[in-house]
């Protein structure tokens, strides 16, 4: 029996390939290639193995299996995660909208209160300038009343320079003549009066006022004034 033994072992070592037989059958280019398809089809099968079990996992999808409840578990969480997202965007705009809103209000306040503030400098801008027409026509008539009385002055003058001259023709002998007296000063027609006013005229043009002169009466009462200073 040991003999039996030991020849068997002889012959299983002889029949086994050496480590220098597979170096030389590895490098064989023939069984390289033959090596190399068979590995890729090997992967080939592999994946179509998993894509197979992958589809019968998908036919057998239920409710109640346990792959179903992870499923629908993480549906739920993905829901709950996409409403909080939704309402911290929209709490954003909302107050980003309210800022906006805030500012404007502001805004709008500033501009209602230049605008009351406007009025009543326009308003008081009225009052200053019916103030100063009315001074203006106050000085007009004084200015007419001064060159009335410089009139009269002026042929007082004249008058007594013709007396003085008529007495001393009635010294030297001649006839004495009564000389006339002065004609009266002539009262100012009503044209002549709104002739010597100055236009004046009152525009108000986008909150804007002005007085406009005519400028031959403003050259007028130039002229008039002085020669009442004269």
């Amino acid at each position: 029996m040991q003999e039996y033994a030991g020849q068997l072992s002889e012959l299983k070592a002889r029949e086994a390939p050496g480590v220098s037989a597979l170096r030389s059958a590895l490098l064989d280019p023939a069984v390289n290639l033959l090596l190399q398809k068979l590995r890729q089809e090997l992967a080939a099968t592999r994946t179509r193995v998993e894509e197979t079990q992958n589809e019968l996992s998908a036919w057998k999808f239920t409710p109640d299996s346990n792959t179903g409840k992870r499923l629908m578990a993480k549906c739920r969480l993905l829901y709950q995660e996409n409403e909080e997202l939704g309402r911290v965007i929209a709490s954003g705009r909302v107050a980003k909208l309210e800022g906006e809103l805030a500012l404007q209000k502001s805004f709008s306040e500033e501009v209602k209160k230049s605008q009351s503030e406007l009025d009543e400098f326009l308003q008081d801008l009225d009052e200053d300038v019916e103030g100063m027409q009315s001074t203006i026509y106050y000085l007009q008539q004084e200015l007419r009343k001064a060159k009335d009385t410089l009139a009269v002055y002026e042929q007082e003058r004249k008058a007594g320079a013709a007396n003085g001259k008529s007495a001393c023709n009635g010294d030297s002998g001649s006839e004495t003549h009564a000389s006339p007296p002065p004609p009266p000063p002539r009262r100012r027609t009503s044209s002549e009066d709104s002739d010597d006013l100055p236009l004046i005229k009152k525009v108000r043009r986008d909150s804007e006022l002005s007085i406009h002169y005519s400028e031959e009466e403003v050259g007028g009462g130039l002229t008039n004034g002085e020669s009442s200073a004269k």
